[in-house]
């Protein structure tokens, strides 16, 4: 079987993930050229949220030279510590309510919670819940201090400031805080796809 090029339809994201089907090349050198146009017929595609990897190194250097773009970020790297719907306040939720969430409840040592804090969370049902790319999902660290959020979050929130604005290297490079006020700076992010979070 032989490799065809895609439909606009099988190109698009609700049929990958409705598709059973997977990605396989039957000839390498004609059809990995153009990964995403090919694929063998009637083969299974990998299911993908889309974006990066949420991590502090990604978004440390996102911050530094990124030049204020918004990053996407797969839903489904979200590290929430083990947390269940209850330790994070999501529990009695329907499929399209939103609520906002304190991750430090969790754990304040999950990625998620050192990178934002408090965010907003969408139920989507089956245990599936979202981050809403909102404000509360920007990479930002204004305000500095926010008199309403909790001591953690202010603690957490100056530490943050200081190592993406590189206050850390001014020791060894005065200039080093101008990085990201030239090159990048806060910027949106954007959570794609679901992940799991247990009662």
């Amino acid at each position: 079987m032989g490799c065809r090029k895609l439909s606009y339809y099988e190109n698009t994201t609700a049929f990958r993930e409705a598709s059973p089907l997977k990605v396989v090349y039957k000839n390498p050198q004609v059809c990995r050229k153009e990964k995403p146009v090919f694929r063998e017929v009637g083969e299974t595609l990998a299911q993908n949220n889309g974006g990066d990897n949420l991590s502090l190194a990604g978004l440390y250097s996102h911050f530094q030279i990124g030049g204020g773009k918004s990053l996407n970020i797969n839903m489904s790297s979200v590290d929430f510590g083990g947390a269940t719907q209850g330790d994070l306040g999501l529990t009695g939720m329907n499929a399209g309510d939103v609520r906002a969430v304190q991750l430090f409840r969790a754990s304040a040592l999950t990625t998620a919670g050192l990178a934002f804090g408090r965010v907003n969370m969408m139920a989507n049902g089956n245990n599936q819940f979202s981050i809403v790319s909102d404000n509360s999902a920007r990479f930002d660290f204004a305000p500095l201090i926010d008199r309403t959020a909790s001591l953690e979050r202010n603690v957490g929130n100056v530490i943050g400031a200081g190592i993406n604005y590189n206050i850390w290297l001014m020791p060894i490079t005065p200039l080093a805080p101008a990085i990201p006020l030239i090159f990048g700076g806060p910027f949106d992010v954007n959570f794609n796809g679901t992940t799991t979070i247990p009662q």
